[in-house]
């Protein structure tokens, strides 16, 4: 169900995010991201490069100039050299799979939805309606209907 907000208490709303954001001094700090001529003042002793944070720098630092891989994948044995490229790793390459749970038995495909497996086996494997809601174990009814096909 949409909830729907006077234009008053969304107003509000946003007055309040806004004084959070600001008081942690968090939204300042992404501003400043976006433009050059922000001091720059924490260098980088190998390249030069300058940064506006001492957490910018050693992000560079460790990504750049390090050979050292100390983050280790929660679910796999791959190092990396930054936690920001290991949580990367994670979503991208485990967290989608575990989403995942509806898999083709002819080919190994995986879906996040039966309806999807069911498109699958029709189009790629040439199941009638019948083989592939069954196939994918759809009881459902209203999902028994083949979607229109793009030309």
């Amino acid at each position: 169900m949409v909830q729907i907000y006077s234009t008053r208490v969304f107003s509000q709303y946003l007055t309040f995010l806004f004084f959070l954001i600001s008081a942690s001094g968090s939204l300042t700090k992404h501003e400043a991201t976006h433009y050059d001529q922000v001091q720059k003042k924490y260098k980088c002793d190998v390249c030069q490069k300058s940064f506006i944070t001492p957490s910018r720098l050693n992000d560079h630092k460790m990504s750049i100039h390090s050979d050292s891989r100390s983050f280790k994948c929660a679910y796999c044995e791959k190092l990396y050299k930054t936690k920001q490229q290991a949580k990367s790793h994670e979503r991208k390459l485990h967290v989608q799979k575990l989403l995942l749970d509806e898999i083709c038995e002819f080919c190994g495909k995986a879906y996040a939805f039966k309806v999807y497996l069911r498109d699958h086996l029709i189009s790629l494997h040439n199941l009638s309606l019948e083989e592939a809601s069954k196939s994918a174990k759809i009881r459902d009814r209203r999902l028994l209907r083949i979607p229109p096909k793009a030309e």
